[in-house]
Parts: structure tokens; C-alpha cells; sequence
């Protein structure tokens, strides 16, 4: 392959934008309350992954809000536990305790497909 040829195909590669992430997903998701355990209490909502943003909205009304109320919003990001939480600063990473009734930030079970809360 000529030298020519190899550069121009470097450059058209390097000019070439790739995304890692889908730009905007959204996916079904149910809510289960902490306190009383899964499958106690279940409620569908949507979740919404838009780059490194996440929204969690209502699929129906129920006594948390209207159809399509957002219930959180944050940043999608992966907490020292391996869990995926909604991070709303900085230090939500590294706190001691997620999701439930803790104080802390928010969990996103991406494998059972359920939103935490208390």
C-alpha cells in the first residue's frame, strides 16, 4: 500500500466519528419500594438514557404523580459498588450506602430492569 493511500486512510478514519453510546434510549422499567421488598409493591415507569443523562418517568398515573412526570433525573454513572445509580454530585460514587431507604443516590438495577425507591 502506498504511503499516500495509508495517510489519506489514517485521516478519513480519524475524521470518522464513532459514538460508544447510543445517543437516546429508552426503556420499560418497573419501581419497587424498598421498604416493602420486590413484587410488594410494583409501578411501571420508563427509563431514559440520553449520553450520560438518565430520566426516570411515570408510564401511568398512580399516587406519585401524572403519566410522563419525571420522578429523577441525573447522571447515569457506576458507584464504587458496581451498581448504577443516578449521581446528582460528585461524591454520590463514593458514598457508603445506595439505593433504598439509605439517603444515598438512587439505584438502577440494569439487569431486573427496576428502579429503587423508598
Amino acid at each position: 500500500m502506498s504511503k499516500l493511500l495509508l495517510t489519506i486512510l489514517v485521516l478519513l478514519i480519524g475524521f470518522t466519528k464513532i459514538d460508544s453510546k447510543p445517543n437516546k434510549m429508552v426503556y420499560e422499567y418497573t419501581i419497587e419500594f424498598a421498604e416493602f421488598g420486590i413484587g410488594a409493591m410494583t409501578l411501571p415507569c420508563k427509563v431514559e438514557l440520553n449520553n450520560d443523562s438518565v430520566y426516570v418517568t411515570l408510564s401511568d398515573s398512580c399516587f406519585l404523580g401524572s403519566k410522563g412526570d419525571t420522578i429523577e433525573a441525573g447522571i447515569f454513572a457506576r458507584h464504587k459498588s458496581g451498581k448504577m445509580i443516578i449521581q446528582h454530585n460528585e461524591s454520590d460514587i463514593y458514598e457508603e450506602e445506595v439505593g433504598g431507604c439509605s439517603g444515598g443516590p438512587s439505584v438502577i438495577d440494569t439487569v431486573e430492569k427496576i428502579y429503587w425507591m423508598c
